[in-house]
């Protein structure tokens, strides 16, 4: 009993010794049991994990990989996960939250990475404003609105379509036909329509070619490593956000008069978008009835965050589509009769 252990150069008492480290083995077995318990209603998640570091090895090396590998190990559309230092839930199926996305109420947004707010900077992260946001946005999206004005997206789409058959057809000399980086040709056609049918920014045909170059490298900084570095993805997107930003207000004041006075807007004396849908239009509407008068700057912010909304959201899934339909010509002709029918 009078013998004492050695510990950093101090005499220490076994009782001691031996009191911290059992101390220590039941705190780790009761943290590891608490991460493996959870509620009949939570998502499956991970049953370990390095706080801080979480996940983000798995997910920065191969996101689509981290995704589908977890979709398959908990068998579940909705499963959680420790991202960027923040619980994160990752949803494979809309259905399982409509109860949370039916309610303006469970509306509150935080963006756990500060340099993404660098590029964008989300205005509807609040029950109050979501739910004005909502009302407008929905009425402008509405499949009536939509149908209305699908002529203006058809005549587009055709046309991006011809240019592709176009580039792919076989040479006179009859040499294999050219592939189609079907990427760039997809983000291409949904900047377009973002821009012209969905948005309504009427642009000179001079000014398209560098809006929609702007759009892509400011938008690319999203998924870059935040390196300010000469030559890098996220220094090319912070550059480049001014001059995006500069062309937002540009369009924005030619199709709406500014007050001299205050710099603000004045939608009243619209003077009309490109025929569409105009999300512009239903944006303007949203400022009046939050009893705002919002300044170039004011909307060209929100423009962002929109057309980020309408581009990037629906890049993988026209992409993938666009993928079946070419690679399987029975379903593209199932598809076709089907429009037809809904369209008649």
């Amino acid at each position: 009993t009078n013998k004492m252990v050695q510990v950093l150069g101090r005499d220490v008492s076994p009782v001691v010794v031996t009191a911290a480290f059992s101390t220590a083995t039941a705190a780790v077995c009761y943290l590891t049991l608490r991460s493996r318990r959870r509620s009949r209603d939570e998502p499956p998640g991970p049953s370990f994990f390095i706080p801080f570091v979480g996940e983000m090895p798995a997910f920065a090396s191969n996101p689509v990989k981290f995704v589908w590998d977890r979709y398959r190990r908990y068998n579940s559309s909705v499963f959680k996960s420790h991202l960027f230092g923040t619980r994160a839930y990752v949803v494979g199926d809309l259905e399982a939250i409509r109860g949370v996305l039916g309610s303006t109420e469970n509306v509150e947004s935080v963006i756990p990475i500060k340099a993404f707010s660098q590029i964008v900077s989300l205005y509807n992260t609040r029950g109050n404003v979501h739910r004005v946001f909502r009302k407008h946005m929905g009425l402008t999206l509405s499949p009536g609105n939509i149908k209305t004005n699908l002529p203006h997206f058809t005549q587009l789409v055709e046309r991006h379509i011809e240019s592709w058959v176009q580039s792919c057809e076989r040479s006179p000399q009859g040499e294999q036909a050219v592939s189609l980086c079907l990427d760039d040709a997809v983000r291409t056609l949904l900047l377009e329509l973002a821009v012209g049918p969905i948005m309504g920014l009427r642009t000179e045909p001079s000014q398209t070619a560098e809006l929609l170059e702007l759009i892509t490298t400011v938008q690319a900084g999203i998924f870059a490593a935040p390196i300010y570095i000469p030559g890098t993805t996220w220094y090319r997107a912070i550059t480049s956000r001014p001059r995006y930003m500069a062309m937002l207000k540009q369009l924005l004041t030619r199709r709406f008069p500014v007050d001299q006075s205050t710099g603000q807007l004045q939608p009243s004396n619209d003077r009309g978008g490109m025929p569409g849908i105009d999300t512009t239009k239903a944006l303007m509407q949203e400022f009046k009835e939050l009893q705002q008068t919002p300044t170039a700057d004011d909307v060209a912010e929100r423009l962002v965050q929109n057309m980020l909304g309408a581009t990037e959201t629906s890049y993988a899934q026209m992409w993938a589509t666009i993928l079946v339909l070419a690679a399987r010509p029975d379903v593209q002709e199932k598809v076709r009769q089907e429009q037809a029918a809904l369209m008649k």
